[in-house]
């Protein structure tokens, strides 16, 4: 668990784009949208479409991996 909160501390930090091909609007992948170019992508993602959820400063975001630290880090 504590190497994938890295992972996901170095994914937020960097500002790099998404490397890859954008998906086609009249072909989308399964689950989320971004799974096929995200580095942190898991079977979940692959699978399920992510439920957009309110974030600091007004924020919106549907990820199933970066969602679930957003909370934790809201509770500590």
């Amino acid at each position: 668990m504590r190497q994938l909160r890295c992972q996901i501390r170095r994914a937020l930090d960097s500002e790099s784009p998404l490397r890859g091909e954008v998906p086609s609007p009249l072909n989308p992948p399964s689950g989320c949208a971004f799974h096929p170019r995200c580095p942190l992508a898991v079977e979940r993602c692959r699978i399920e479409v992510p439920t957009l959820m309110p974030q600091d400063g007004g924020r919106m975001t549907a990820c199933h991996v970066r969602a679930p630290v957003v909370a934790a880090h809201r509770v500590v």
